[in-house]
Parts: C-alpha cells; structure tokens; sequence
C-alpha cells in the first residue's frame, strides 16, 4: 500500500470515529427534556424513594445523596450518567450527563431534573 493510500485509509477512519464519537443516536446525546421524559416513564411523580433506589441500582448507576436540596424538601439522589465528546466550530470537549431525583416530606418523587455540563479539553 502507498503512502497516499494509507493517508487516505487513516483520514476516512479517523472521520468515521469522529462522526460516530458526535452521534446523536447514543441515549445520553438525547436532549435534557428527552432523557427525563424516559426516566418519568420508568420513575413517575409520587414514586417512593425506595423505589426509585432500587431503578438506579438495577441500572447500576452510582447514586450520591445531595446535600443543599432546598428546605422544604427531604432529600435527592444524584446520579451521573455519564459523558461523551461532542465536536463543534470551536473544537472539542466532555459533556456530562446528570441526574437529580428529588422527593418530597414523605419521601416521595416530586421532580426530576437533568443537566448536562460541557468541559472543554
């Protein structure tokens, strides 16, 4: 194989990982409102916090309580999903994905939030 054929070997797969890496097709590159929309379904408003626990641990994420939740609530768990590359006219960066359940007095759902957070390299 020539070197003008490796180098174009090399750029295609080099291309084909950056376009795979940028998907949106991947469940954490959907939007903050799609992702909690799942998560409603799977963990809908007045569920117990128990049950919520045991979702996140069938998952296997690793949840962390959240301190600072307002005072008008009893707690919230943190989950974060994880993080991917994204690409853009300015280069590239990690964006992390995060969960937070949050339950009312008597420890039930009463909100889920989402955010992602970008980090450039």
């Amino acid at each position: 194989m020539s070197v003008k054929q490796r180098m174009t070997v090399s750029a295609l797969a080099l291309a084909s990982l950056l376009i795979t890496g940028c998907s949106a097709a991947r469940p954490l590159h959907r939007s903050e409102a799609g992702i909690r929309a799942s998560l409603l379904k799977r963990t809908p408003l007045g569920t117990s916090k128990k049950e919520v626990e045991a979702f996140i641990a069938r998952e296997g994420w690793q949840p962390r309580s959240e301190t600072g939740a307002p005072r008008t609530e009893q707690s919230a768990i943190q989950v974060h999903f994880g993080e991917y590359f994204i690409c853009g006219t300015w280069g590239f960066a990690m964006r992390g994905v995060w969960d937070h359940w949050r339950f009312d007095d008597d420890g039930h759902l009463i909100d889920i939030w989402v955010h992602k957070e970008n980090d450039a390299l």
